[in-house]
């Protein structure tokens, strides 16, 4: 267990670190600004990301949205649904310009 730092080239650089340790599955968990209001203290899966930043160019083929891992995302879906929490799956939007997600974007 460990915390990354903010940023995806240094949560990256952490990342390969730790796989070059001998690390085979890696879960995060963490928090993110939203665009729209949401309910305190809702839980949200996401199923896939619209990729707006550098660094998951170098890791995956070019393309506007990446799709997780089902198979990772179903066993998370078992163990929060054993536990009977509620969650939504959802889009994220990754990017590392926190000032340019203006309006015409979000469109």
């Amino acid at each position: 267990m460990c915390q990354a730092p903010l940023g995806a080239p240094a949560a990256t650089q952490l990342l390969d670190w730790l796989i070059a340790y001998g690390v085979k599955q890696v879960l995060a968990f963490g928090n993110a600004g939203a665009i729209a209001d949401l309910p305190e203290n809702a839980m949200f899966i996401p199923t896939k990301a619209i990729r707006d930043e550098g660094t998951s160019f170098h890791y995956l083929e070019d393309s506007l949205m990446v799709d997780l891992n089902t198979a990772f995302l179903g066993q998370v879906e078992d163990v929060i649904t054993e536990l009977d929490y509620q969650y939504d799956e959802v889009t994220t939007w990754t990017t590392d310009a926190f000032f340019r997600e203006t309006s015409e974007k979000v469109k």
